[in-house]
Formats: C-alpha cells, sequence, structure tokens
C-alpha cells in the first residue's frame, strides 16, 4: 500500500510538470535569422506543438555571416549539448557543412541543410536533409532549359571554389551532352581582383571579334552577385547585346538592378518564387516585411521553409529527435509531398529534396517566372 503510495505521488508530480519545451538548433548565418524567427513566430502563434511553445538556441549570438569552419564546429557542438533538442538547422553553403557533418551525423540528431548545392553533400548521413536542389539536379536542368531558349553555344564564366568548378562542369557536361557547344570556360576569384578583370575583359573582346553574340547564343554567369555586377558593366563597355543566364544565387534585387538597362534578355534560375501565388507563401511574405521591412530572399524563405517542416514532424509524431527522425524517414521512404512556401517536393532515399527548377526573366524591373522557351 506504502508503494502505491509513493507511485501514485509520483505520478501527480509528472502530471502538474509542464512539457518540456522542445529546441531547434539553429546554425545557419546570421543573415536568415529573419527568416527563422518569422516562423518561430507562426508556429507558437498557432499554438507551439500541442500548446508547448518551441523554442529556437544559437541565435544569441547566431553565427556571423563570415563564420570559419571552426566558429561552425563550437557552435554545433554547444547545441548539441543542449537538453531537448530535437534538430540542428544549417549551415549555410556547402563548405561548412562538410565541416561539421560528422559532429550531427554522430549525434542523430536530424539535420536539415537549406541552401547548401554540393552534390558530395546527398547521402553524406542517414539523418541528414536538404531542401534546395542539388547541383547535380540543377546542371542539367539547366544545361535542357537553355537548348529550349534556342541557344547553341555558350560561354560559362565561373567562380572559382566548389560551388563554381562543380556547377559549371555539370552544365558544361550536359549541354555538350545534348548537342550544344561551350566555346569557352572563364574562371575568376570569388573577389575579381584586376588579372581577373584583365583576363576576363580579353577573352569576352576576343570571343565578340569571332562572332559570339548571335540570338543562338548566350554567356552563362555561375558566380555571387558582386562579380556578376561588374562583368555586367564590362560587357556594357565592349558593347555586348548577348543575353545572360544567371544560376540559383544572382536570384537577387541587386543583379537585378544591375541588368534593368542591358540590351540582352537575362533570365536566371530559381529555388524560391516570392511570387508564388499559394496562401502560406503568402502569409510569409507578409509576416517577413513586417519584421524586417524587407522581401525574403532565398536563403531566408528556406530558413523559414525548414523550421516549419521540423515543427510539423514534431506535432505528428512527438516532441523529440527520435520522433522527428521518424517522421522524415516515413516521408523518404513513402514519398511523402510536403507543401511549403518554396512549393511542393518529396525527399529521395539520399535525402534531397525533389523539386523542379524554376526559371524567370528580367522585365521592368522585376523577376517573372518563364512558362516556356
Amino acid at each position: 500500500m506504502k508503494g502505491s503510495c509513493w507511485l501514485l505521488l509520483i505520478l501527480l508530480i509528472q502530471c502538474g510538470r509542464s512539457a518540456a519545451p522542445p529546441i531547434v538548433g539553429i546554425a545557419l548565418n546570421k543573415a536568415y535569422s529573419p527568416g527563422v524567427l518569422t516562423a518561430l513566430d507562426h508556429i507558437n502563434r498557432e499554438g507551439g506543438i500541442h500548446g508547448v511553445p518551441l523554442q529556437l538556441a544559437g541565435l544569441d549570438p547566431p553565427l556571423s555571416d563570415s563564420a570559419s569552419a571552426g566558429d561552425a564546429h563550437g557552435h554545433i557542438v554547444s547545441l548539441l549539448q543542449k537538453e531537448g533538442i530535437c534538430a540542428i538547422v544549417g549551415p549555410s553553403d556547402s563548405a561548412t557543412a562538410f565541416s561539421t557533418i560528422s559532429l550531427v551525423r554522430q549525434s542523430g540528431v536530424p539535420h536539415i541543410l537549406t541552401t547548401a548545392t554540393n552534390p558530395d553533400l546527398s547521402g553524406i548521413s542517414d539523418n541528414t536533409y536538404r531542401l534546395c536542389m542539388s547541383d547535380r539536379e540543377q546542371g542539367p536542368q539547366v544545361a535542357q532549359h537553355l537548348q529550349q531558349w534556342g541557344k547553341n553555344r555558350i560561354v560559362v564564366v565561373y567562380v572559382q571554389d566548389d560551388y563554381g568548378r562543380n556547377l559549371s562542369q555539370l552544365v558544361e557536361r550536359s549541354f555538350s551532352g545534348q548537342g550544344g557547344m561551350v566555346l569557352a570556360s572563364l574562371y575568376h576569384n570569388n573577389a575579381p581582383t584586376p588579372d581577373d578583370l584583365e583576363f576576363l575583359t580579353y577573352n569576352l573582346r576576343e570571343l565578340k571579334n569571332q562572332g559570339f553574340g548571335t540570338a543562338q547564343d548566350c554567356l552563362v554567369f555561375i558566380c555571387r552577385v558582386p562579380a556578376a555586377k561588374t562583368f555586367v558593366q564590362i560587357l556594357g563597355q565592349l558593347d555586348y547585346q548577348v543575353d545572360l543566364f544567371g544560376l540559383d544565387n544572382l536570384a537577387s534585387p541587386a543583379f537585378l538592378e544591375a541588368v534593368e538597362r542591358y540590351p540582352g534578355k537575362t533570365r536566371i534560375s530559381l529555388f524560391y518564387d516570392p511570387d508564388y501565388s499559394e496562401s502560406k507563401n503568402k502569409d510569409f511574405q507578409r509576416n517577413y516585411r513586417l519584421r524586417t521591412g524587407f522581401a525574403p530572399d532565398v536563403g531566408n524563405a528556406f530558413a523559414y521553409e525548414a523550421v516549419m517542416l521540423i515543427a510539423e514532424g514534431l506535432r505528428q509524431e512527438g516532441a523529440s529527435a527520435s520522433n522527428l527522425a521518424s517522421y522524415l524517414n516515413k516521408m523518404t521512404k513513402n514519398h511523402t509531398k510536403y507543401h511549403g512556401i518554396t512549393g511542393t517536393f518529396s525527399f529521395n532515399d539520399k535525402g534531397d529534396a525533389e523539386r523542379n527548377l524554376q526559371l524567370a526573366e528580367a522585365r521592368e524591373g522585376q523577376w517573372v517566372l518563364v512558362e516556356g522557351p
């Protein structure tokens, strides 16, 4: 009888306690904190996880936008030591993700990558999932679009790092394999040096003198916005009118402004369409603008998507890392479609989101989705 009383007392004490709050660890760069916080507000405004507010860790302080691999390593170590951690989101880029992947893999905590595109991250860990498209998938789709657009010859300008080298090789190989011709492949440093600019100017002038620049030609940028803006200026100085195509990270207002007065057409690949009309996306757009005063970029959209996906899994399976892992495993095994603000996708057996690349063209100061060739 005495033992029964103690058991009843313990049960009463446990029932009187509030559930431990589930925690999502954030290892994204500081620039993507607004997207994460917009998701947190939405989730907790709707009751959290079965009445318990979701919590975030890793934003006080967040990783700086110039964080090194060592900074990210220490950041994730501290997150994994927290009681109640259910998932890790990030790092933002492929190089830093590679440097920290073993930590999260050993922990077994579900791991969501947002905008890291390196193809070698596919299947790197049983508990790692990627929301954006792998470069391995993007390259062939870009090559196919270029040919549907009527482009038979391309010149590729790429940044000399893992991102640029990998993606340029995939685009060039796919384009050539589909019958196209790659006239030149020109590289530059991430912050172009005077030698880089002289090299690119010389080669672009020579290509123009050899006839490059017809309606069947295209200049493909696989680089970052500051460099791409500089290259557009060089094209203007050389009186180019060739059509341009930019890869995903050029989907920004800054690059759009740079090509506004460029005489040729400019198209880009998109991982996120801010004009996507689904109601979830409209709510995100409105709430993000209320928080920041600006429209969200692709990195913040995928940061938001990651936290929302995690919350859905915790609601369905239970607020723990193991339950979230079960939810993501079922999604993968059953090819379950997830309908989010970045569109509809499912995970393949390597943990990559399977989705179609979106394409847009610069028209009258905005990116407009391309519906056909």
